[in-house]
């Protein structure tokens, strides 16, 4: 199974899937969802912390075992508890990062037209084109011109079905 999924993830268009996927599901139910996946994330820091810590004061007597160690637990752990009891502080910060990744998607895109025009293809130009609109809309989603988080998170799903799908065609142009 482990092997399936690398394969999966090393494909070019795997996260293309991916990011229309997460697209639609933030476009139907985008305060849940939103609130869901960060919830998950403090679940997830709060159960590695917790086993960093176990693991620290089970071998913290032996050679090379750090109060790092220890202390990246409890890190973790607090972390954890803040994303489990206020997901909406990292919501917050959401837009800016996603704005930011799409934006930088959308230089990828461009990189990948410029060598399919050195490689002699035809529609680069539209792949120009295409990556051009992507990192337009980042720098929307990062002005953050809009009202309320939800609206801003369906806009943010409709940008990553736009930016799947044109990510899709680019790389099986």
């Amino acid at each position: 199974m482990k092997d399936k999924m690398q394969s999966f993830f090393r494909k070019p268009w795997a996260l293309s899937v991916i990011l229309t996927v997460l697209g639609i599901v933030l476009l139907l139910d985008p305060g849940m969802m939103l609130r869901s996946i960060v919830r998950l994330g403090g679940a997830a820091l709060l159960i590695g912390g917790c086993s960093a810590i176990v693991s620290w004061t089970r071998r913290r007597n032996e050679a090379g075992v750090s109060y790092l160690d220890a202390g990246g637990g409890v890190i973790a752990v607090l972390g954890g508890l803040f994303l489990l009891f206020s997901p909406e502080s990292l919501i917050n910060l959401f837009p800016t990062i996603a704005g930011l990744l799409i934006i930088l998607s959308g230089v990828y895109n461009v990189l990948q037209a410029l060598d399919s025009k050195r490689a002699g293809f035809d529609r680069w130009h539209m792949s120009v084109l295409l990556a051009v609109i992507t990192i337009v809309l980042g720098a929307i989603i990062l002005a953050n011109p809009f009202g309320t988080m939800e609206l801003l998170v369906q806009i943010l799903g409709g940008v990553l079905i736009y930016n799947g799908l044109s990510s899709l065609w680019i790389v099986t142009r």
